[in-house]
């Protein structure tokens, strides 16, 4: 809170709200650059009187939300884990994919390795069943990213990404342990139709919506 207002600035805000089962929710905040997580009930929200959760009631949000309130982040929770596009440090410098909260142990991508992800802004995370067979089930996450391949005497240059995981990743080995062994990324291209605009990218990614197995960007082209 170091020079803001007390009375009109806020310590904490929330940057994960995910429905988690039929009665309750699971809540994170970024705590003052301490964030923390929690199951609410959602009976609460039929109640009259104020509910303070203490320290006790809350776990540690590394790795499920992001430190500073003005990252953009996406999440999903999907069969009781939760999928989390944040930056997962201090100093927003590690953007991450995670999967956390549910039985089996975390999986993220590689740490400070921009072949993964380099200053990823994350828009949406969505699971898509691709077949009638769920050991093929993946999750994607829609994100904008510097792309490295791209730079050069332009400076830095932005790409609408899309990645993927499988649900039933169990993390690789060696190196690769706790790190997702099906993680791929490729560019979305998104063009004004016709032959005059294929080489015309949006490639500033605003929002994601999902529907029938298929996927739709609105994008916002900034040049």
């Amino acid at each position: 809170m170091a020079g803001k207002d007390s009375e009109l600035e806020c310590a904490n805000f929330l940057r994960v709200l995910q429905p988690f089962n039929q009665t309750h929710l699971y809540v994170c905040g970024t705590g003052a650059f301490n964030p923390r997580c929690a199951f609410i009930a959602t009976s609460i929200f039929h109640q009259a009187e104020y509910q303070t959760l203490s320290y006790a009631q809350t776990e540690c949000g590394k790795g499920k939300c992001p430190y500073d309130p003005f990252q953009k982040t996406a999440s999903a929770v999907v069969d009781g884990e939760l999928y989390a596009g944040i930056t997962s440090d201090f100093m927003s410098r590690d953007s991450a994919f995670f999967r956390s909260l549910g039985r089996r142990h975390v999986l993220r991508t590689e740490q400070y390795d921009s072949t993964w992800l380099q200053d990823a802004q994350f828009v949406r995370v969505a699971p898509l069943s691709e077949t009638d067979n769920p050991e093929d089930d993946k999750v994607y996450v829609f994100f904008t990213e510097r792309a490295q391949e791209a730079e050069g005497a332009a400076g830095k240059v932005l790409y609408s990404r899309v990645a993927r995981v499988c649900k039933n990743d169990i993390g690789g080995q060696r190196s690769l342990v706790n790190k997702w062994s099906t993680f791929q990324k490729a560019r979305m291209v998104c063009s004004v139709p016709g032959p005059d605009g294929l080489q015309t990218h949006f490639d500033q990614l605003r929002h994601v919506q999902t529907a029938m197995n298929n996927q739709v960007c609105r994008e916002n082209h900034q040049g």
